[in-house]
C-alpha cells in the first residue's frame, strides 16, 4: 500500500519521482590499486547536474505514460464503456471475458494511481451496478486477477464499502473453485453462479501452475480486510501441496497437474506462459 501511495503521489504531480526504498548499508572496499590512474572524479557540480536530467527524464516518461494511458482509456469509454474490450482499428467491442467490463476493471488502480479521479468516478458507477451472480463459465485464473484484482487494488488506494462487498461476492464465488477437486487445486473455467468447474480439453483436463498459484495475493488481501480467514487459508495450501511434490528440475514445477492425484502431466518445464505469474507469487 505505502508502494501504491507513493505511485499515486508520483502521477499526481505531488512528487517528483517515487521513493525508492533504502539500500542495506554495505562496507566499500578501498579502491582496488590496480586501477589505471588518471581517471577523473566527478564534482559534485556535475552529480547534480546529472541528477536534474534524470529527475525531469522520470517526469516526461511519466506524462507520456499518462497520456498513452488516457488515450487508451478515451477510446475505450468512448466506443465501448460497459463492454470488456474495444478492437483499435475498428472501435468494434468485445465480451469474450463475461461481459463485465474487464478492462474498466482492470483499470481502476491506474486511473487512481494516475489522478484521473473523473474517469475513475465514471468507472465506479459500472463497477456499482455489476452483479457477478452470472451463468457463465468464467475463466478463474483472469476473473482472480483482473475482476477481483482490480476492485481491491482500488480499494486499497481508496477504501470502498462497496469495493469490500463486491470483492467480497466474488471472492466467495470464486473460492468454490479450490473445492471441486480432491487436492483443493482450482480449475480452469468456473461457473459463477453454480460453482460448477472444469478444466480445458486442449490441456487434456489438466489443472495449470499459472492458475492454481495466481490468486493467492489477491485472496490473502482479501481476508486481511474482511478480516475473514478461509480465502487465504483456502488458497494458501495449494503452495503447501507444490511444497510436497517431487519435481523433476527442484524448484520448478511442470505446467500441468491432476488436480485428482497428483500426478504430472507430462515433463514440461517453463517460467514463461502456463507458469511464470506463479513465480510471481511465490514472492
Amino acid at each position: 500500500v505505502e508502494v501504491m501511495d507513493e505511485l499515486e503521489a508520483f502521477y499526481s504531480g505531488e512528487r517528483r519521482r517515487p521513493r525508492r526504498p533504502r539500500a542495506p548499508e554495505i562496507e566499500i572496499p578501498e579502491p582496488n590499486p590496480g586501477i589505471p590512474e588518471g581517471i577523473p572524479e566527478i564534482s559534485r557540480e556535475q552529480k547534480q547536474q546529472l541528477r536534474r536530467r534524470w529527475l525531469e527524464a522520470d517526469v516526461a516518461k511519466r506524462d507520456a505514460v499518462k497520456r498513452a494511458f488516457q488515450h487508451a482509456w478515451n477510446g475505450y469509454e468512448t466506443n465501448a464503456f460497459g463492454h470488456d474490450e474495444v478492437r483499435p482499428t475498428t472501435n468494434e467491442t468485445n465480451d469474450s471475458w463475461g461481459g463485465f467490463a474487464v478492462t474498466l476493471f482492470d483499470s481502476l488502480d491506474t486511473m487512481l494511481i494516475m489522478g484521473m479521479d473523473e474517469e475513475y468516478k465514471r468507472a465506479l458507477q459500472h463497477v456499482r451496478k455489476t452483479s457477478f451472480d452470472k451463468d457463465y463459465g468464467a475463466s478463474f485464473f483472469e476473473t482472480a486477477i483482473r475482476y477481483l484484482g482490480g476492485m481491491l487494488g482500488a480499494h486499497a488506494l481508496r477504501p470502498d464499502p462497496m469495493l469490500l462487498e463486491k470483492s467480497r461476492d466474488l471472492g466467495e464465488r470464486l473460492l468454490r473453485g479450490f473445492h471441486n477437486t480432491r487436492l483443493g487445486l482450482p480449475q480452469s473455467v468456473l461457473n459463477l453462479r453454480t460453482g460448477e468447474s472444469h478444466n480445458h480439453h486442449w490441456n487434456g483436463g489438466f489443472s495449470i501452475l499459472a492458475e492454481v498459484g495466481s490468486i493467492q495475493l489477491e485472496f490473502a488481501y482479501l481476508s486481511r480486510i474482511t478480516k475473514d480467514p478461509k480465502f487465504h487459508e483456502t488458497s494458501r495450501k495449494v503452495f503447501s501441496l507444490y511444497e510436497t511434490l517431487s519435481s523433476p528440475l527442484p524448484g520448478l514445477f511442470p505446467v500441468n497437474i491432476n488436480a485428482e492425484n497428483g500426478q504430472w502431466g507430462g515433463a514440461h518445464i517453463t517460467m514463461g506462459g502456463l507458469a511464470d505469474s506463479f513465480y510471481e507469487y511465490l514472492l
